[in-house]
């Protein structure tokens, strides 16, 4: 499954948010779009080098050919799963960050702080416990010319919300969620281990949209 790379914010939105603030949302953007980058990258990588390992079996070549052939697709899949830790951290801290900078936009606060403590957090943390750090965001119109667009948001956001609670409610049955931790752990572990790709894939599209809501509901260049 490859992940669609989100846009980050751009350069005409959140022109109201402090510099520092809206800073942060685009480099948290940018770097998911690192990590889901390399996660297409060694997803194909990875399809390639079991094709070239089934295509050798058949023809019957040598051990040598045969050994080479397998350390390959050992290399890749493992790469696949470093690539989709790497998300996963990633993503954590984006989610975790808009959605902070999106409750204190629905209660009207002025947004001032860019220090969100989503570096200090895990995506365990979130697996176990998302509804204590990215509650339910519902958006409300501050004008009537709004009411149409912040509809539109609001269900694009509920969508999103749905889709990781899914998969964190139904798809990480029986899965360590501690795997998405750490990039180190996440290398020794045995090859049979799967790292399932919903994760990382649907965390990152709920941060995504977040933040576009966000940019979007803090001004655009031409509304200000």
């Amino acid at each position: 499954m490859s992940v669609i790379v989100r846009q980050v914010l751009p350069a005409d939105a959140g022109v109201t948010l402090p510099a520092t603030v809206r800073q942060a949302l685009v480099d948290h953007g940018l770097a998911c779009n690192i990590a889901a980058a390399a996660v297409n990258q060694a997803a194909v990588l990875d399809q390639q080098a079991n094709a070239r390992e089934d295509d050798l079996q058949v023809l019957g070549r040598g051990d040598q050919v045969s050994r080479a052939a397998a350390d390959i697709a050992e290399a890749t899949d493992r790469f696949h799963t470093l690539a989709l830790v790497a998300l996963a951290r990633a993503a954590t801290a984006y989610a975790v960050c808009a959605s902070q900078l999106a409750a204190q936009v629905i209660a009207g606060e002025q947004v001032t702080d860019a220090e969100c403590p989503a570096g200090r957090l895990k995506p365990s943390d979130v697996i176990t416990a998302a509804g204590l750090y990215l509650p339910r965001l519902i958006f409300t119109p501050r004008h009537q010319d709004e009411q149409q667009q912040v509809a539109d948001l609001n269900a694009d956001v509920r969508r999103s919300y749905a889709g990781l609670n899914n998969v964190i409610t139904h798809q990480l049955h029986g899965v360590d969620a501690a795997v998405y931790d750490d990039l180190g752990a996440a290398a020794a572990l045995d090859p049979t281990v799967d790292v399932p790709e919903v994760f990382p894939g649907a965390i990152y599209d709920y941060a995504a949209t977040v933040s576009w809501t966000v940019g979007m509901l803090t001004g655009v260049a031409e509304d200000v």
